[in-house]
């Protein structure tokens, strides 16, 4: 699946893609509405996940190698909070 993220976050800048797997067998009350997603063969798509710039936390399984910035934001972010230069 692709997700689009809606917003400036953690991983991704508003329009940006990442790639994914669904988890399956999910359920929410609340799905977050972070990122759009859009699964490749049926075009089902969803809003999905919650995300702040030091957050990202959904049902899909992000595939980061094919994303090196958004593992390069991720691993910023974890040196930043290290270093006590916290981003909220």
């Amino acid at each position: 699946m692709t997700l689009e993220a809606k917003g400036q976050s953690l991983l991704a800048a508003p329009g940006e893609e990442l790639r994914a797997h669904e988890f399956h067998y999910w359920d929410s009350d609340a799905p977050g509405d972070a990122f759009h997603a859009v699964k490749p063969c049926s075009g089902r798509s969803w809003e999905c996940c919650h995300a702040t710039p030091t957050l990202y936390a959904g049902y899909p399984h992000l595939d980061l190698c094919s994303a090196p910035a958004a593992a390069r934001r991720f691993v910023e972010a974890c040196a930043a909070h290290r270093e006590g230069r916290h981003t909220c």
